[in-house]
């Protein structure tokens, strides 16, 4: 499994695991694991939810996916040709602005989201 990033939303423990590239979930009442989906090569790290039940997750490398409720994939931002990295992050729901500690160039970013 090698989890790294946890987050609980719902219910549930939400689980970057990098052993397959997933997110999981586990029910924490019956156990129960589910993927929720598979994302690309790379360390998943952050994983938080957004006000519309989405999970935003960071891969290390500097990028950064929503995953809807439905398990759909989407792509929010990809700063690896840039070498910034994004690890853990915070995210403010009521403002939709994502904070990113860059780790190795000793920078904090702050983006903010549209609908």
């Amino acid at each position: 499994m090698r989890p790294n990033g946890i987050h609980i939303h719902n219910g549930l423990l939400l689980v970057c695991c990098n052993g397959d590239n997933s997110v999981k979930s586990v029910d924490l009442k019956t156990k129960q694991v589910k993927i929720i989906a598979r994302l690309g090569q790379g360390i998943l790290d952050g994983i938080k939810t957004d006000s519309s039940g989405n999970i935003l997750v960071s891969l290390n490398a500097g990028k950064l996916s929503r995953i809807s409720p439905a398990g759909q994939v989407q792509k929010l931002l990809d700063n690896s040709p840039l070498e910034i990295n994004c690890a853990d992050f915070e995210f403010v729901p009521g403002k939709n602005i994502l904070i990113v500690p860059t780790f190795y160039d000793n920078r904090v970013i702050m983006y903010r989201f549209t609908k």
